[in-house]
């Protein structure tokens, strides 16, 4: 049975929670196993669910966004144990949602993805990845 595995910052609630939700429901519908990991913000899932890291790491990382400008480079043990989650699960396609707003160390994380032959899809909900940093929703 193939595997899906979604990185998104929250599960089944608000947009993309609701979004990362309804693929899962669609690919379960074709026979996926279908896994999401979030760091905060949560409704029971279809999904098997990882939480990323803790409140204190998602304050931790602000902390280091705010007075070092250190965005995407902390939470690094969070981000190390979230890459030997993947490895466990072993999922086909990997899947990224909404990965800013202080929970992910993209150095850790892109590495690891330019690593691994799986498939990455990485869709863009707003602007943050193309614009430097400036979270503008599409519409």
């Amino acid at each position: 049975m193939p595997k899906l595995l979604q990185i998104n910052v929250c599960s089944n609630i608000l947009s993309i929670g609701k979004i990362s939700e309804d693929i899962a429901k669609v690919a379960k519908r074709y026979g996926w196993e279908c896994y999401i990991s979030y760091a905060r913000m949560h409704r029971d899932s279809i999904s098997e669910e990882y939480k990323i890291g803790t409140l204190f790491d998602v304050y931790e990382h602000y902390f280091e966004h705010c007075f070092f400008d250190r965005e995407g480079l902390a939470s690094k043990l969070s981000t190390k144990k979230l890459v030997s989650y993947i490895k466990k699960v072993n999922p086909d396609v990997i899947q990224l949602h909404d990965i800013h707003d202080h929970y992910l160390n993209y150095p850790i994380l892109f590495e690891f993805l330019a690593s691994t032959d799986k498939p990455v899809v990485w869709v863009q909900h707003d602007c943050w990845a193309f614009t430097g940093g400036v979270c503008i929703m599409i519409c």
